[in-house]
């Protein structure tokens, strides 16, 4: 499977960034996409790359993002305690999961039952859905940040 917008609609990106493991773009909409290509084992040091990569998309300022996986893409378990250990100081407002196929919603919910992220996640299968879902989220942190508390 390839990523349905980087692939399908790269005119709609204003940055890419591809390496041998994953292709990241940032939307004319600000939403941050992940790719992860086939048959990649995602441990530490890529997480420490693509995670300095979300900081030079970001500018430090909070986004959503977007994630997608190609065919046998799997997670380090020393990978996944350190994403829940640094989780909270990363430039990220919510994050969505697209899933290809049951194999992968299922291995998603099966890791989020005990590795509960602290940022909103929702886990699709329809990549329009899960846009529509992180514009929401970015509207409502939108309008939490700019109220005006009045003593």
């Amino acid at each position: 499977m390839h990523s349905y917008f980087i692939v399908q609609n790269p005119e709609e990106l204003i940055k890419l960034t591809e390496t041998e493991n994953f292709k990241i773009g940032k939307r004319k909409d600000g939403i941050i996409h992940v790719y992860f290509k086939n048959n990649v084992l995602i441990d530490i040091n890529k997480i420490n790359y693509l995670f300095g990569l979300y900081d030079e998309y970001t500018n430090g300022v909070k986004a959503c993002f977007i994630f997608e996986a190609g065919h046998k893409v799997g997670v380090t378990r020393e990978a996944r305690h350190y994403i829940k250990k640094v989780e909270n100081e990363l430039p990220v407002i919510a994050g969505c999961i697209i899933f290809q196929n049951m194999v992968y919603r299922m291995i998603a919910v099966f890791f989020l039952r005990f590795n509960q992220p602290i940022k909103p996640l929702y886990i699709v299968n329809d990549f329009d859905s899960g846009i529509k879902w992180l514009k929401l989220q970015e509207n409502e942190f939108n309008d939490l940040n700019n109220q005006v508390l009045l003593a």
